[in-house]
């Protein structure tokens, strides 16, 4: 696993939220590292819904990319793909 992926940081990302009240509507990470070897549960935060771009193979991107969308339920209950585009 590498040093810099989202997956490491969930535990000072929970306790941040817990000890500093952060209750943002939204939360964007970039650079999660995440690729599909990795399930939504080592990412998920409590309250939250949970929307991934992974890197893929088709990026040839060997590390770092990936994007993570949190958005609080209490804000928003009805989320949806509309379209997904691989950026080059």
């Amino acid at each position: 696993m590498c040093s810099g992926s989202l997956v490491n940081k969930m535990d000072e990302i929970k306790l941040r939220i817990v000890s500093a009240k952060i209750d943002s509507c939204v939360a964007i990470v970039t650079e999660t590292w995440l690729d599909n070897n990795i399930p939504d549960a080592a990412v998920e935060l409590a309250g939250r819904s949970l929307l991934r771009a992974d890197r893929t193979a088709a990026s040839e991107k060997h590390r770092g990319g990936g994007l993570a969308l949190y958005i609080h339920k209490a804000w928003c209950t009805a989320t949806n793909i509309i379209r997904n585009i691989l950026f080059s």
